[in-house]
């Protein structure tokens, strides 16, 4: 399934709106240690922990990973934090 473009930064800013409102060091300690692999990947593409922020190809050279691939973890990565919130 393809996701417009429009999508996707809808889905980032609701990931930051949400992001800024919740207990950071219970989050990241949380997806760390569940998702290793995602946890990077986010701080990448959100530029967490001061990471820079870097394109999903950027993101794919440093893992040895395909843009898609990045793409897919991500969007798992934002589906395991949106059921993490509700957990809460």
């Amino acid at each position: 399934m393809k996701v417009s473009l429009e999508e996707k930064r809808r889905k980032k800013d609701l990931f930051y709106a949400w992001f800024s409102h919740t207990n950071h060091d219970i989050f990241l300690t949380s997806i760390e240690n569940s998702y290793p692999l995602e946890y990077e990947i986010i701080q990448y593409r959100y530029r967490l922990n001061e990471r820079p922020f870097l394109t999903l190809e950027e993101t794919g050279i440093i893992f040895n990973i395909t843009h898609e691939g990045i793409e897919q973890i991500e969007q798992r990565a934002l589906k395991n934090l949106s059921d993490w919130q509700y957990t809460l």
